[in-house]
């Protein structure tokens, strides 16, 4: 009789587990991430402000990545979830050392169409340069892109006049030999000869 019993136990076990296993289930579904109106302020801006250089994906990375180097209490302080501008809310520390991180989710070419295409005027000007895309594949080349992104956030913090602080003469000269380049080309391509 206990023979009966546990052959009936077993046997009972065992077609549930294939009636289970023999079900249509497909696996763990994929489940959306909820809304964070946090992430949608930090990708919003920095849609609009790369004027188009960094997609919707990217975008979503990097504002993920500002919260996890800034922090979600230090990003609602300072208002970035009603609108305020990161590059201004936030300290020139902050700025400096957080921006570097979120350009992580950019391949090179990237990083450098968003420095190309969000060089403010002024500094173009300072520069006596045309073409911004010049200035940053030199750059590039030239300085590497850790020191590149390293002084763009400078830049955007608004700390740009302490670069002769942080780059060493060498670099410094490459950054100067860049712009030289950069205006000898602008001046080549755009002084025509004198119409006869």
């Amino acid at each position: 009789m206990l023979f009966v019993l546990v052959l009936l136990c077993f046997g009972t076990a065992v077609g549930g587990l294939l009636y289970i296993m023999s079900s249509e289930d497909s696996g763990p579904k994929a489940v959306a991430d909820p809304p964070d109106p946090l992430v949608d302020s930090l990708k919003q801006y920095i849609t609009t402000t790369s004027l188009g250089a960094v997609d919707n994906k990217d975008a979503t990375c990097m504002a993920r990545s500002i919260i996890d180097t800034v922090g979600r209490a230090r990003l609602i302080e300072v208002g970035i979830q009603n609108g305020a501008d990161p590059l201004t809310a936030l300290s020139r520390q902050e700025v400096q050392s957080d921006l570097p991180k979120a350009m992580e989710c950019l391949d090179n070419e990237g990083v450098e169409v968003m420095i190309a295409r969000t060089l403010k005027p002024s500094v173009l000007g300072r520069l006596n340069a045309e073409s911004p895309e010049c200035l940053v594949r030199g750059w590039m080349d030239g300085l590497g892109r850790p020191t590149l992104v390293r002084i763009y956030a400078l830049w955007a913090s608004g700390a740009g006049a302490e670069m002769t602080k942080v780059l060493e003469p060498e670099k410094l000269g490459i950054l100067g030999q860049v712009i030289a380049d950069c205006k000898a080309q602008d001046g080549a391509t755009t002084t025509a000869p004198p119409a006869p």
